[in-house]
């Protein structure tokens, strides 16, 4: 979802309002208001949220080379940081005094990571600075090779008494099987199988096929799954899934206003969603679903501060509402016919002070729950039968449960091993789960070179197997049977999943059958009807999701549909939810192993979103984030300096693109930082001719802005990316405070007026979208 501009909101109001005037207004929410505070030398020492009524004040204290000493959060958490002679962090101390080491040698690398959560890890690098080897708690040794052009090409996992495993990455293979290929990711191959691609002259995937090996001890032969992309104009037109069946995105300008399905490639297509609407550079706001009777409308509402305020659910429109910092503080249902209040689906949310759930309230239940300082659960009471939570005084591992009675056990690294007598788990030589056994049933899974999960086969007397095939940006497009033959394959409007088609039983090489997907302001599925817009699945559960879903809420049979939170699919067999790097266990509210690249994803590596699932996602298990303002801890919570500083990770962490990534290495523990604390950049982004479009800043390592730049649903790479002119990230000046840093903005935008500016930008919002349109014709629309 992308960011939103004053201007257009205010004329989708009133667009919105003139279609349900059955209803009453959605609610109208504070609009939310941040001070800053700064220091004679420019440092930033205060952020306070909901200023003037909550004030909920972060601080921020420095040393004496203006480096962040200690983040006190509004709670008086404290984290305190050290450095060495080149500004790189050594030691994080969090709110509970846990302290996390970084050694490094004299080139500034970071030779190892000492975490209270994962134990110590050990790395070695060449010449230029990447990574030759790493050693994790485990003992399990990871070896990386390049080649001349510095890529990534083979990484070894080893450990004494387990045969080797092998993962590569090829660039610039030639062959029938491979087109332009140069300078591009062509093959990579892992244990379990391989993946190739094809591309176009201008480097858009147009085949990738994944191969899955035959499970251990099973006979039979490699699953190949083909996924087919087509382009028109430079812009994503169809996908024809493994099954053969291919939806199309029909467009107007550049966003899709409908999607069809067709039976297979050469089929005429079916309308499914049509009319789709969008905000000027901004998100989906309504669109029709055609169903058998008819058409049946889907709207979403924003205010003008860009946040979601009303979406409809089916048969009922959910109304939300936020506090003056920003939080969701309740959910209330009006039903979509005749706007009747629907009391029994509402939600209320209390929170603590550093914005963590601690009161869910509905007509039925009511949930308390408290924190320790570093956001683990110490206790939890629903409808007053209270449970408490033991987490280790050592590390953030939780140790057991009362009420029911549970425990935990861990490997070396942080990864839950045992839950009380009915469940065991074993992680592969990657880190990645390998298998879970619980109350008798087993699930093992199997992983490709990008740690994406590509097969799962469960026991219980006979075995079932499931494939798994992903788009281009990560997101899950189908689930496949041990023959390759369709289970359930889904169909996604940008990072919305919107409908699912499946096999029709009575006549499986005919039409599937097509089921509407309805989703929440987090993209999480909340409801799924059929054609006859009856409702066949629904999931109003309270914000960490232990509430099951309804499997057969209109009695015609128990219906299966496995997307919960972003990124995320239910397990049966383990009870916990696949969340890319890791998995979510939803009873607990946080994740069974730490977080992979360490203190950016907070100072509690185990935690699921901050405590905050109402508002929050984490669709890779690595960071979260807002989705209505794509920010992780800086913009709304205070720059937690660490974001800046050790990123430590397994192995090559691939961000899903548009195209697979043609260079993957591996990120060290703590790469150096180009900036100090008190130091910033102003950068551009810059079109393939050199002309600007956006001019920014930041106090933190222009790497990290870049990407969020190019992966945020708000980061304007993301926003204007155009398929034929890339875009790209610019630093053009430092500055030794942010003082100067912003009068250096302010001048640039008004001697440039970049149309991606808004703010400092002398031109009006009319003016901005005619030199955006021209822009997009001239760079993003190939000559007739």
């Amino acid at each position: 979802m992308k960011r939103l501009h004053t201007i257009a909101l205010a004329a989708a109001l009133l667009a919105q309002a003139a279609t349900a005037q059955t209803l009453p207004p959605p609610p109208v929410s504070p609009t939310p208001i941040t001070r800053y505070e700064y220091d004679a030398q420019g440092n930033r020492t205060k952020i306070i949220r909901g200023a003037g009524t909550l004030n909920l004040e972060t601080k921020l204290s420095y040393d004496p080379l203006y480096r962040v000493k200690d983040h006190t959060d509004p709670k008086n958490g404290k984290t305190s940081f050290e450095y060495d002679g080149g500004d790189r962090t050594t030691k994080v101390t969090d709110p509970r005094s846990l302290v996390t080491q970084y050694p490094r040698d004299g080139f500034g690398n970071a030779t190892q990571l000492i975490s209270p959560d994962t134990g110590t890890a050990n790395q070695t690098y060449n010449e230029i600075g990447n990574i030759t080897t790493r050693t994790d708690s485990r003992g399990v040794l990871e070896s990386y090779t390049y080649d001349a052009m510095d890529r990534l090409t083979q990484l070894v996992y080893s450990q004494s008494g387990q045969p080797s495993q092998t993962v590569s990455w090829a660039y610039d293979l030639k062959g029938p099987d491979y087109s332009y290929s140069a300078n591009r990711l062509s093959r990579t191959d892992h244990p379990n199988g391989w993946s190739r691609f094809k591309y176009d002259q201008r480097g858009r995937v147009l085949e990738a096929v994944q191969s899955v090996s035959p499970a251990a001890g099973a006979n039979g032969t490699a699953i190949v799954s083909i996924t087919r992309y087509g382009y028109t104009l430079g812009r994503l037109t169809s996908i024809t899934y493994p099954s053969g069946r291919k939806v199309v995105q029909s467009y107007t300008s550049r966003n899709v206003t409908g999607i069809g399905l067709a039976q297979d490639v050469n089929g005429t297509p079916v309308p499914l969603l049509s009319d789709i609407k969008w905000e000027p550079f901004g998100p989906v706001t309504s669109w029709n679903w055609n169903m058998a009777g008819g058409t049946t409308p889907h709207e979403r509402f924003y205010d003008l501060s860009g946040r979601v305020t009303r979406y409809r659910l089916g048969n009922v429109f959910r109304d939300v509402t936020y506090d003056a910092a920003d939080r969701i503080i309740s959910f209330t249902h009006l039903s979509a016919n005749d706007g009747i209040p629907q009391p029994a689906l509402d939600q209320n949310f209390g929170y603590d002070e550093n914005d963590r759930i601690t009161q869910v309230t509905t007509v039925a239940s009511s949930w308390s729950i408290t924190y320790d300082p570093n956001g683990n659960r110490t206790g939890m009471s629903l409808n007053g039968s209270p449970s408490i939570y033991n987490v280790e005084a050592t590390s953030n591992r939780l140790a057991s449960i009362t009420n029911p009675a549970r425990s935990f056990g861990y490997d070396n690294a942080g990864n839950t091993i045992t839950d009380s007598p009915n469940y065991t788990a074993t992680y592969g030589l990657s880190g990645s789960l390998a298998s879970v056994t619980r109350a008798g049933l087993t699930g093992t899974y199997t992983y490709d070179a990008d740690k994406r999960r590509i097969r799962k086969v469960t026991s219980a007397g006979a075995s079932s197997t499931i494939i798994f095939v992903y788009g281009l940006n990560g997101e899950l497009l189908g689930e496949y049977d041990q023959n390759g033959a369709a289970i359930r394959e889904y169909i996604w409007l940008d990072d919305i999943p919107v409908a699912m088609f499946t096999p029709d039983p009575a006549n499986p090489r005919g039409a599937p059958l097509v089921f509407y997907i309805h989703a929440d302001h987090l993209n999480a599925p909340r409801l799924v009807v059929d054609m006859n817009d009856v409702t066949r699945w629904r999931w109003f559960a309270e914000p960490f999701g232990t509430t099951a879903p309804e499997a057969n809420p209109s009695g015609l049979g128990s219906f299966t549909q496995n997307l919960r939170f972003p990124g995320q699919y239910a397990d049966a067999e383990s009870g916990l939810w696949y969340n890319y790097f890791r998995s979510y266990d939803s009873t607990i509210g946080r994740y069974s192993s730490s977080d992979p690249i360490g203190l950016m994803g907070g100072v509690n590596t185990y935690a699921y979103v901050e405590a905050n699932p109402v508002s929050l996602v984490d669709p890779s298990g690595l960071l979260f984030f807002n989705l209505c303002t794509g920010c992780h801890n800086g913009v709304n919570k205070g720059p937690l300096p660490v974001t800046n500083g050790p990123t430590p990770t397994k192995d090559p962490i691939v961000t899903p693109n548009t195209t697979p990534p043609n260079k993957q290495k591996p990120t060290p523990i703590a790469p150096p930082l180009p900036l100090s604390d008190r130091q910033c950049v102003v950068y551009n982004l810059e079109d393939c001719q050199n002309e600007v479009i956006y001019v920014g800043i930041t106090s933190r390592d222009p790497y990290f802005r870049e990407r969020e730049h190019e992966n945020a649903p708000d980061g304007k790479m993301n926003i204007y990316k155009c398929e034929m002119c890339d875009l790209h990230f610019l630093v053009i000046a430092t500055y030794n405070n942010r003082r100067d840093c912003e009068y250096a903005e302010t001048q640039q935008i008004q001697a440039l007026r970049p149309f991606a500016n808004i703010k400092k930008n002398p031109d009006t919002g009319d003016v901005r979208w005619k030199k955006y349109t021209e822009w997009w014709s001239k760079r993003c629309i190939p000559c007739q």
